[in-house]
């Protein structure tokens, strides 16, 4: 008989609809910054960046030809 249940994620989890909350990183390379964990199931994500994004003309910025 086995006594060890496994345990499924939430629906909302796997449908994609996770509840994310703010948590420090664990890495220590980025010490001070954050991530989303998911309190459901515990899954990472990166968020939103920290800084703007230039975006594909950020290279011809302050050059004239």
């Amino acid at each position: 008989m086995n006594d060890v249940q496994t345990t499924r994620p939430s629906l909302r989890c796997r449908v994609g609809l996770h509840h994310y909350l703010r948590q420090l990183d664990d890495n220590p390379e980025v010490r001070g910054r954050t991530v989303l964990e998911c309190a459901l199931c515990g899954k990472h994500e990166d968020g939103p960046p920290d800084f703007p994004t230039l975006g594909t003309n950020a290279a011809a910025l302050g050059f004239r030809g």
